[in-house]
């Protein structure tokens, strides 16, 4: 995973339906860098009075309108990238997801998924897979751990979910269990996803979360593959169940991406709030000129 990370004050992403009619094009000739392709990342920046010295979940909605090609290698992170203390860690849901188990290290495609990663971490103990027990441990992105579960995800509204759950002593160093769940509104159904072990009994979740989503693979997808009448809307944060005031949030378009996807703020209805801040993207026709790389969506408490 490669994240751009600036610290932003910015707004929310807001999200338009636009009728695709054919395959997105590419402009001719275009050098793109490699793979994977964050073709948006946004960063919110909650108010100080959100942070708590006590974590005990974070959630955000995740609302897909359109389907994505069976062939593309997608990534929704809601949760792109967070701290808790100082342990980095990133949330969301993958199309041709990658995992192993902890008796067999040969990776395999497990296809649609939930998945939840924290870095500076190898250890399997650390690791409580859901249901199917697919995790992963590597370091090909820095060490890191992660659960993976199946979950056959589509058009609709999910909520991704970060939970505490219980609290543990190794020797004499105190830890926790952070849990991943992934609400399905269409089916009124919680899935468990899996846990990981974070260093401390109290921690806290610092102020910037990123969110991003992202084509990853190793081989250049194929135009048709693109999406097409397809928007991702992504809301503002929620913590220890409540709304995270008003938080500013802005858009990063790395360069050397193919620019098909437009950012821009809107509203939403959630459990918590009626009109919580929210971030949708549109993927285009055709690629266009880009004139900014970065655009304020909301300024805080505004």
């Amino acid at each position: 995973m490669k994240l751009v990370k600036l610290h932003l004050t910015g707004s929310i992403l807001s999200c338009l339906l636009l009728t695709c009619p054919s395959p997105a094009a590419l402009t001719e000739g275009k050098k793109y860098t490699n793979l994977p392709w964050h073709l948006a990342d946004i960063w919110w920046k909650l108010p100080e009075k959100t942070i708590k010295e006590d974590f005990h979940n974070l959630e955000i909605d995740v609302i897909i309108e359109g389907k994505f090609h069976d062939d593309l290698k997608f990534y929704i992170a809601p949760i792109g990238l967070g701290y808790l203390s100082d342990q980095k860690f990133y949330a969301g849901m993958q199309t041709h997801m990658l995992a192993q188990t902890k008796d067999n290290e040969r990776r395999k495609n497990i296809g649609r998924g939930g998945i939840f990663s924290m870095w500076g971490e190898r250890d399997h103990k650390a690791i409580r897979p859901g249901e199917g027990g697919f995790m992963e441990s590597a370091g090909h992105e820095g060490d890191f751990i992660s659960i993976r579960r199946q979950l056959d995800w589509s058009e609709g509204k999910y909520t991704c979910r970060l939970q505490t759950l219980d609290k543990v002593k190794v020797g004499l160093t105190p830890y926790t269990w952070v849990g991943y769940f992934v609400y399905d509104h269409q089916k009124d159904e919680q899935i468990f996803c899996g846990a990981l072990r974070f260093e401390g009994h109290k921690l806290r979740l610092k102020e910037n979360v990123a969110g991003f989503i992202e084509i990853f693979g190793f081989e250049k997808p194929k135009e048709d593959t693109f999406p097409q009448n397809v928007t991702i809307t992504l809301s503002a944060p929620r913590v220890n169940d409540q709304p995270a005031g008003k938080p500013s949030c802005s858009a990063i378009f790395p360069e050397g991406i193919p620019d098909i996807v437009k950012a821009k703020s809107t509203t939403i209805t959630t459990s918590k709030a009626t009109k919580s801040r929210a971030v949708v993207f549109t993927f285009t026709e055709n690629e266009f000129n880009r004139n900014n790389r970065s655009e304020e969506l909301y300024r805080a408490d505004r």
